[in-house]
């Protein structure tokens, strides 16, 4: 899976909004979704509770972040080098 799949769902999860996180991250709406998608496709499980006015993570939705977390501070170290 790429990075930007990760970072994406990080976003999302900081910002509680796909769009604010679409800004963010200088793509569109549909782009961030369908990344959401292929990830909760990818793993199986739902990751983001949809039903509140903000986007907030799941049970499972909190243990990939996390990961996700740490994978993209791996990458930064990588490239910082």
């Amino acid at each position: 899976m790429e990075s930007s799949y990760l970072r994406t769902l990080v976003e999302v999860a900081k910002a509680g909004s796909i769009s604010k996180a679409a800004d963010t991250l200088c793509v569109t709406q549909p782009a961030v979704s369908r990344r959401i998608k292929f990830i909760e496709e990818q793993y199986g499980d739902t990751l983001l509770d949809r039903s509140g006015q903000m986007l907030t993570l799941t049970d499972a939705g909190k243990l990939v972040y996390k990961k996700a977390e740490q994978l993209l501070e791996i990458e930064r170290e990588l490239l910082s080098g």
